[in-house]
């Protein structure tokens, strides 16, 4: 960031703070930064917006903005449902390389490959932007993913091409927004309020418990419950690690937690080892008689991965993986996918 004055690198740490932290019973951070990535880039809006693909084609899942721009939003959702994924200028099954948590303008590079006024003529342009009386917008965007997972696109329309230092303070904050939209993924189907820890870390599928400043381990889900039990000195040592940045072999991703009179504390998702996953995994396929497609499925849910990525990654609908999901904890015999993930976990 060295291009950027004092007070943006303030502005920047800011929206960084808020989104590095877990604020009990409120909503998402990606939707209470947009206001502030808005004065940030100085633009008329900010967009945040990912899409989920269903058995009836692909719609917008997520939307947060700053501005006006909620014409645009349904322009795009009824565009994207009335067509296929050629419409957008990338494949949101598994964006290409180069573009992934890379920021660009969109209309630029379009012209560049294609030729001047190319993006007139292009599908997106004429069923959304024209309509809403944009199509001499600049857009700026990052996509946000996790691997080749597409998580959401993030940027702004602007009238005018971005200057560098808009470059610059987007590309700052895109690893922010990364981490920040994959652990509210991984949390999405769980409600967002105090009385409702225990259901969100559950909804986790991965080892997850809340630690406390003193390191003492809170709330664990039920496949943490069965980590701790086996492996507890491992397991603090990993919590000691990740608190100061030192590799170790169990590793653990720590997210503050906040709400009010609530001492610090952090939400711990523990990534099992691709060994030990694998061998849990297929024992468990064994006992269950598992088909290659559940074994699949339940391999993702064990590395803690939400229904989208797992569907992502197979190259299947969201609504499958949950078939599958619902078809493993009918062969476990429990109740939430922890629980699921604890029998797998279990010698």
């Amino acid at each position: 960031m060295g291009r950027l004055t004092r007070t943006e690198m303030n502005r920047v740490a800011e929206i960084q703070a808020r989104l590095a932290t877990v604020q009990i019973g409120e909503r998402s951070a990606v939707a209470d930064v947009m206001p502030a990535l808005r004065e940030l880039l100085d633009a008329d809006n900010a967009i945040f917006y990912s899409l989920r693909e269903g058995d009836d084609g692909w719609r917008l899942d997520r939307w947060h903005d700053a501005g006006e721009v909620g014409h645009v939003r349904d322009l795009l959702d009824t565009a994207v449902a009335s067509s296929n994924r050629s419409i957008l200028f990338y494949d949101p099954r598994a964006p290409v390389a180069w573009m992934r948590n890379r920021v660009i303008e969109v209309t630029q590079r379009i012209e560049r490959v294609q030729g001047p006024g190319s993006w007139l003529d292009w599908s997106v342009c004429k069923s959304v932007f024209r309509p809403a009386r944009m199509e001499g917008h600049k857009h700026l965007r990052a996509l946000l993913c996790h691997g080749s997972d597409l998580l959401g696109w993030l940027g702004t329309l602007v009238p005018d091409m971005p200057e560098r230092h808009h470059f610059e303070l987007l590309s700052a904050l895109v690893p922010a927004f990364q981490r920040r939209v994959l652990l509210e993924r991984r949390l999405a189907d769980a409600p967002r309020s105090s009385s409702a820890l225990d259901a969100a870390l559950e909804s986790v599928g991965a080892p997850a418990f809340i630690v406390d400043g003193r390191g003492v381990i809170r709330a664990p889900n039920a496949a943490a419950r069965v980590l701790i039990d086996g492996r507890r000195a491992e397991v603090a040592e990993a919590i000691a690690a990740a608190h100061v940045g030192r590799a170790h072999p169990l590793r653990i991703d720590l997210t503050p937690v906040a709400a009010n009179g609530m001492p610090a504390a952090w939400l711990a998702i523990v990534r099992v080892g691709s060994a030990d996953s694998s061998v849990a995994v297929a024992r468990a396929a064994q006992r269950w008689a598992l088909t290659p497609r559940q074994r699949a499925v339940l391999a993702g849910l064990v590395d803690g991965e939400s229904t989208a990525t797992i569907a992502a990654s197979l190259d299947i609908s969201a609504r499958a993986v949950e078939l599958h999901i619902t078809a493993l904890l009918q062969r476990a015999d429990v109740g939430n996918r922890a629980a699921l993930v604890a029998q797998v976990l279990m010698p």
